[in-house]
């Protein structure tokens, strides 16, 4: 399941699933989405828990870095 984030000035929305093991292995999955003229143009990030955090804390930092990493990608496929 997907949970609501927050909505950028320039309407890209963006949601993430909750920490998941997978294969020993904890990581967040950070989906962006952005309308364009013809559709929407959306990137999809996992991001893997490496840092001791706890809580909301790690939410936060992977979401932050989510944020930086799908806006490089999405500049990429613009231009």
């Amino acid at each position: 399941m997907m949970y609501p984030y927050m909505t950028l000035a320039d309407e890209t929305e963006i949601v993430h699933s909750q920490i998941v093991e997978e294969n020993g292995k904890k990581k967040v999955i950070v989906n962006f989405e952005r309308p364009t003229e013809d559709g929407f143009q959306q990137c999809t990030s996992d991001l893997s828990v490496r840092r001791k955090r706890r809580g909301s804390d790690c939410l936060v930092y992977l979401l932050s870095a989510a944020i930086k990493l799908s806006r490089r990608r999405m500049q990429r496929k613009s231009g």
